[in-house]
């Protein structure tokens, strides 16, 4: 779910230039310097924080995300209509770089301790697979979809709209987050009680 922005995303080239009036060459230049930046500092924070917040809470990562998604969205829903000259567009464009590098180190943390270490790699493959198939692909296609839909029946800023709905799309990840995080710790001492009994049997 949180990747159904990050496929619509493919089309902010387009909406940079065409809805908010940049140069091709110096807004994916720019664009390119802050997802470098931001995405180093999400990377970190996430990785960080979210074994910081497991540590202190006893709550699982996803938790983390869940508190993090609620703090940033509203700048990633704001900026798409501010002025583009302002310093809040940059710190939204800043905001989404941050926030989907701080999703991975949580997520894939996540999924390699709630499985078994014999199927860890075949889970972790399947959940790559879920990201780029299922959120990429949606994101991607049905973005396309909308956008062509949207210039067809002549609304203005098709691009602005179908950016905003699949941030809208995205945001059930908060919930699913969540109730993720709540169930961490139920989920972890399943998985233990599992291994111990399969342990004990072979």
């Amino acid at each position: 779910a949180f990747h159904f922005v990050l496929g619509a995303a493919t089309f902010e080239q387009l909406w940079f230039v065409q809805e908010r009036g940049f140069d091709r060459t110096n807004i994916a230049e720019l664009t390119g310097w802050l997802a470098f930046f931001g995405g180093i500092a999400g990377n970190l924070f996430g990785g960080i924080g979210g074994d910081m917040f497991l540590r202190k809470t006893g709550l699982g990562r996803p938790m983390f995300l869940f508190w993090t998604m609620l703090v940033l969205t509203p700048i990633n829903l704001i900026y798409r209509w501010v002025e583009p000259t302002s310093m809040l567009f940059i710190l939204g464009i800043f905001v989404g770089y941050f926030q989907l590098g701080c999703f991975y180190g949580p997520t894939f943390s996540t999924v390699q301790e709630l499985v078994p270490p014999q199927i860890r790699g075949t889970v972790v493959a399947f959940y790559i697979l879920s990201l780029n198939f299922v959120g990429l692909g949606i994101g991607v296609t049905g973005g396309g979809i909308v956008i062509d839909m949207m210039i067809s029946a002549g609304i203005a800023e098709p691009y602005t709209m179908t950016l905003l709905a699949f941030t809208g799309l995205s945001l059930i990840a908060i919930p699913l987050f969540y109730l993720a995080g709540r169930r961490f710790e139920q989920d972890k001492a399943s998985l233990y009680a599992a291994l111990e009994s399969q342990a004990r049997t072979t």
